[in-house]
């Protein structure tokens, strides 16, 4: 029997569907054309079951994360955005927030907004055994 497990999030609430299942360990790193890291930012994973996360580090490196610290995603086809990649004077709170939320305070996105919406990024990923690792997200800045 193959089953999964999936979180998803709804206005700062969190829901947990669970089902059994084998995660894909999946790691990767986002950056500018010019190789250069974004360190600020959550990777999301989108999927029509949820939402899997991962907290960006400072040399643009991720793990992706469903249910707990570095448990993987469920195979399958997904939306890939970024969230809370902002800098100004909320940028730390902005790393820190769990839902990726806009944080409070003159803040100025740091990537193209298009990168922060699922159905506008255009960057999807097909998560499955044996995957090309780590992977790679290339990102824009934002227009001027």
């Amino acid at each position: 029997m193959r089953c999964r497990r999936f979180v998803s999030i709804s206005k700062n609430k969190r829901f947990t569907d669970y089902c059994c299942g084998k995660n894909i360990s999946l790691n990767g790193k986002v950056q500018f054309a010019d190789g250069a890291p974004l360190s600020t930012g959550i990777v999301c994973f989108q999927s029509e079951q949820g939402v899997s996360r991962a907290p960006l580090q400072s040399d643009g490196t991720f793990k992706v994360s469903t249910l707990k610290k570095d448990d993987g995603i469920p195979p399958g086809t997904y939306k890939v955005f970024i969230a809370g990649a902002f800098r100004g004077e909320a940028t730390d709170s902005a790393k820190a927030s769990s839902d990726g939320g806009i944080p409070e305070g003159p803040v100025f996105p740091l990537i193209d907004p298009k990168l922060m919406n699922p159905d506008t990024s255009g960057i999807t990923c097909e998560v499955k055994s044996g995957m090309k690792l780590p992977y790679l997200i290339q990102v824009d800045a934002p227009p001027k």
